[in-house]
């Protein structure tokens, strides 16, 4: 992790730039103020991104949880030595680690990968019709995934 400016600080340091510094002088330029704009607004994509990915994945995963179960609990790996041994207070009796690592506790690509499968799943078992599309929670899933993705792009959009 750096330290100041952060991510978010320097992109936020551009899109300050190209609006008080490049768009004042390209305003008359039809061309070069449009890619302006389009720039400053992919960087607040880009901001938005960074700053809400994690919680939104976090929460997309537990409405995947509830409606995959089990199925989508297994997609969480393993721990990398399931007989690992954690320092306890009472050096004679040593704790173990649990055999599965929570969600929250997985790096931001493992949550990207795990969700994208279980999306897979998902999408596997409409198509099979194990669950069907018309199922309110699998509409109410969609639709708030939906809405989350859309936040990112646009945060003024609103369904």
């Amino acid at each position: 992790m750096q330290d100041k400016p952060t991510s978010i600080d320097l992109l936020e340091a551009i899109q300050d730039f190209l609006m008080k510094e490049i768009m004042p002088t390209v305003k008359e330029k039809d061309l070069l103020s449009f890619k302006t704009l389009i720039s400053w607004n992919m960087l607040g994509v880009i901001i938005r991104e960074i700053k809400q990915e994690e919680p939104l994945l976090e929460k997309e995963f537990s409405s995947l949880l509830s409606l995959l179960g089990e199925k989508a609990d297994k997609l969480i790996p393993k721990l990398k030595q399931e007989s690992e041994i954690l320092p306890s207070e009472d050096k004679s009796k040593p704790n173990k680690k649990s055999n599965n690592t929570n969600f929250s506790e997985l790096n931001l690509n493992e949550k990207k990968e795990i969700v994208s499968q279980a999306n897979e799943i998902l999408a596997n078992q409409i198509r099979d019709q194990k669950i069907l599309p018309s199922n309110q929670q699998v509409l109410n899933h969609v639709m708030e995934t939906l809405k989350d993705k859309l936040a990112i792009s646009n945060p003024r959009y609103s369904i």
